[in-house]
């Protein structure tokens, strides 16, 4: 007989597997590793703070390659980074897009901090309308996840139990 942590176990599982080849690593002039997320065909976004003062960086993919990435667009306001990374191969998760999310919802934050993906399980804490950021930028949503990710997190994926990005991990 399968206990329901056991299942749940198991699906969590599969959903990392499932997701990893969409989390990588970036590596830039910052001394501490940090992720982004597969957006589109060629594009990764992640925090603007994970790139340091680079226009260029490196991204690590699931099977091993390492691939050159440019800085095509940030938003220091709200430590957003767009790169294009020719030739990796990417294709993008979906994202959230309807308001099903409540607090106490299960998520999960996926990090590439190394050559392997990471996993930390957290729930939603809270759920916010539009404020500013201390940067100046404007967010018009956000999601308080309550989790204890270990470093290399910034810029990680934040996914729900079914599979979705509901957003990055702020350093």
């Amino acid at each position: 007989m399968t206990t329901g942590s056991h299942t749940i176990s198991r699906k969590l599982a599969a959903l990392v597997e499932s997701l990893a080849p969409l989390i990588l690593r970036v590596e830039s002039g910052r001394q501490h590793p940090a992720t982004a997320v597969a957006w589109a065909e060629e594009l990764a976004v992640t925090t603007h703070s994970a790139l340091g003062d680079g226009e260029e960086a490196e991204l690590g993919l699931a099977d091993g390659r390492t691939v050159r990435a440019e800085l095509i667009g940030h938003d220091p306001g709200t430590d957003l980074a767009l790169l294009k990374a020719p030739g990796a191969g990417l294709a993008g998760p979906a994202w959230v897009t309807s308001s099903d999310l409540r607090v106490g919802h299960l998520l999960l934050a996926l990090a590439r901090p190394g050559r392997t993906v990471r996993a930390a399980l957290g729930i939603v804490g809270a759920l916010g309308d539009g404020w500013r950021t201390g940067g100046g930028g404007r967010i018009e949503r956000y999601v308080q996840a309550e989790l204890h990710p270990p470093p290399g997190f910034a810029g990680a994926a934040v996914v729900t139990e079914d599979g979705q990005v509901a957003g990055l991990l702020a350093p």
